[in-house]
C-alpha cells in the first residue's frame, strides 16, 4: 500500500508538470518512489460506510416515482420495477456527478466525488464509476448475490481497501452531525409513508 501511494503521488505530481517524456527527468520521481511519505505519515483515508450505504438507497429510492410513471404505461414490466430504478440511477447519477459531484443522498450526508484532483468527472467517468457500483457492489440488485456483494464491499472498506469504482476519484466527507441523520430519515420516512398512505 505504501509503494501504491508513493506511485499515486508521484504520478500526481508528472501530471502537475506537464512532464513530456523529452523533457522528463526519471532521477526526481525515482526518488520519489524510493523515499516518498510512507502511508502511515499521510492523513487516515476516510471511509464512513454506513453513511455512503444510505446516500445510495435514498437515491435508489428518489428513481422510484419516476419507475413507477414508466410502469403505468408498461404494465407488464411492473416485475421489472427494480430493474428500471438501476436503469434510472445509471442515467441520472453521472449527470449529477458530473455537474455537481453529488447526488441527493450524497448532498445529505455530506459526500463528495471528485478526481485524484478534486475537479468533478467527466461524464464518461462517472458512468463508468456508476456501471460499477451497480455490478461490483450491487450485483444488478439480484436476490441473495445482491446481499453478498454489499457484504463483501462493506468488509473491503472496513479493512481499508479501495473498491473496484473508486479508482482514480476521491471522496470528501463534510461533517458528520446528527442532524444529517435526522434529515435523512426525516426524507426517508416520508417518501415510504406516502406511496403507502395514498393505498389506504
Amino acid at each position: 500500500q505504501a509503494k501504491q501511494e508513493r506511485t499515486r503521488q508521484a504520478a500526481r505530481q508528472m501530471q502537475k508538470e506537464e512532464t513530456e517524456f523529452d523533457t522528463l527527468d526519471p532521477e526526481q520521481y525515482l526518488d520519489a518512489l524510493e523515499n516518498g511519505t510512507p502511508v502511515e505519515d499521510a492523513p487516515p483515508r476516510q471511509s464512513h460506510p454506513w453513511r455512503r450505504y444510505w446516500a445510495r438507497m435514498f437515491d435508489l429510492l428518489l428513481c422510484s416515482p419516476l419507475s413507477a410513471r414508466l410502469l403505468f404505461w408498461m404494465p407488464g414490466w411492473k416485475l421489472g420495477g427494480f430493474a428500471l430504478n438501476l436503469i434510472i440511477m445509471l442515467v441520472l447519477e453521472p449527470a449529477l456527478l458530473c455537474l455537481f459531484a453529488t447526488t441527493p443522498g450524497k448532498l445529505i450526508f455530506g459526500i463528495r466525488v471528485t478526481d485524484r484532483e478534486g475537479k468533478r468527472l467527466s461524464y464518461t467517468d462517472a458512468l463508468e464509476r456508476t456501471w460499477s457500483v451497480l455490478w461490483d457492489g450491487m450485483a444488478l440488485g439480484i436476490p441473495l448475490l445482491e446481499c453478498y456483494f454489499e457484504y463483501r464491499a462493506l468488509q473491503d472498506v472496513e479493512d481499508g481497501e479501495e473498491l473496484p469504482w473508486e479508482e482514480d476519484t476521491d471522496l470528501t466527507f463534510a461533517d458528520g452531525k446528527n442532524w444529517r441523520w435526522a434529515l435523512f430519515f426525516a426524507l426517508y420516512g416520508a417518501m415510504i409513508a406516502v406511496p403507502v398512505l395514498k393505498l389506504l
